[in-house]
């Protein structure tokens, strides 16, 4: 392209510009003032983030062909879901700065789901977990990121107070039975009206004893062992006749009693067993690293000093898609104008060769 060729079409492109110039600034100003007006009602988004060096943690042997890097993904994964867990998250939720006691159980699930969508973990190259806490509000962020890392910390070094080994599991569903049927019994007892509580409680010992066949308060009762039931003979069931008739309780009220006091025994049997069986005493620890005591915190979390919206991106995008838009409007509108602006158009047009051209005057 010659010199006079290209002065030709920078003097063209100039005056479809100056003709033009509303076809390819519409566009453009509609997109930004649409972008401005998303930008004002679109919330920013707030993050604080906190760096945990794992290689410190992981003593073991490294194994070729990515099995450290996999080890440490699956490592990684393991925290999250722990973090994130019901049992660990509602004992966050209280610690974080702005918390309000929830008035519903739905309003608990809420908080804690909130909270879980707000963390992040990520691992940076092969021996770095990044910790990342998102949030509509900057105060206050970086200590609740400094709570979770806390939190993280005492799982993993200390005992744990969500994790249960199969017999502390056990021992504590048969603490929990046992509390739920004594209090049942409690609560029938006081509803009967009956004027010595503590009378009608022992009556009722008296008769789950007579209809065991045992002793009250029998050694093997205590331990576990209460041995099978069996059929009474005609004085004992005349003696347990007239213990009930002795006692002011109506018939129904006394047979339920009866049943609630067997749950009762029940539940204290199954306690008394789980708790005669030998068990080795263990720590309840996080144990996903083997050397957890040796992870290293890289800084305090901060609170931010700037947020990002959502809406930034998308402004941006916007506003450079209506620029393309307003070019191709140009274009457009250019070719369907039909003007001839350079010697190639008026040669193109007339097939006729341009020998001169007469320079505006």
């Amino acid at each position: 392209m010659t010199p006079d060729s290209l002065r030709e079409h920078l003097v063209a492109i100039m005056d479809i510009v100056r003709k033009r110039w509303w076809l390819l600034a519409l566009p453009v100003i509609a997109a930004s003032l649409l972008s401005m007006v998303a930008l004002q009602l679109s919330s920013m988004k707030y993050s604080s983030t906190s760096l945990i060096m794992l290689q410190a943690a992981n003593r073991g042997p490294a194994t070729g062909g990515g099995g450290y890097h996999n080890s440490t993904m699956e490592q990684v994964q393991a925290v999250e879901a722990w973090l994130k867990s019901d049992q660990v998250l509602a004992d966050l939720v209280p610690r974080m700065v702005g918390y309000k006691a929830p008035e519903t159980p739905i309003a608990a699930m809420v908080q804690k789901r909130l909270l879980a969508a707000s963390l992040s973990l990520e691992v940076v190259g092969n021996s770095v977990l990044q910790i990342k806490m998102e949030s509509d509000k900057p105060e206050g962020l970086g200590r609740n990121l400094e709570m979770v890392l806390s939190r993280l910390m005492e799982g993993l070094t200390g005992p744990e107070q969500s994790i249960f080994s199969a017999p502390q599991f056990m021992k504590m569903r048969r603490n929990e039975e046992l509390a739920q049927t004594e209090a049942a019994l409690t609560r029938a007892i006081e509803k009967s009206g009956a004027a010595a509580p503590n009378q009608v409680r022992s009556d009722l010992q008296r008769l789950w004893a007579m209809g065991r066949n045992v002793k009250p308060f029998s050694r093997e009762t205590e331990a576990g062992l209460a041995p099978r039931p069996s059929t009474l003979n005609a004085a004992q069931t005349e003696a347990a006749e007239q213990l009930r008739r002795s006692m002011p309780l109506a018939p129904q009220a006394l047979a339920e009693l009866e049943r609630l006091y067997a749950a009762y025994q029940d539940a204290a049997d199954r306690l008394a067993a789980v708790q005669s069986q030998p068990g080795a005493a263990r720590g309840n620890y996080v144990s996903i690293f083997s050397s957890p005591e040796d992870l290293l915190i890289v800084g305090r979390p901060q609170d931010p000093l700037t947020g990002e919206s959502a809406a930034r991106k998308i402004a941006i995008a916007s506003v450079m898609l209506s620029l393309v838009l307003g070019v191709g409007l140009v274009v457009l509108a250019e070719m369907m104008s039909g003007l001839l602006r350079t010697r190639r158009d008026f040669a193109a047009a007339t097939d006729i060769p341009v020998l001169a051209r007469v320079p505006k005057l």
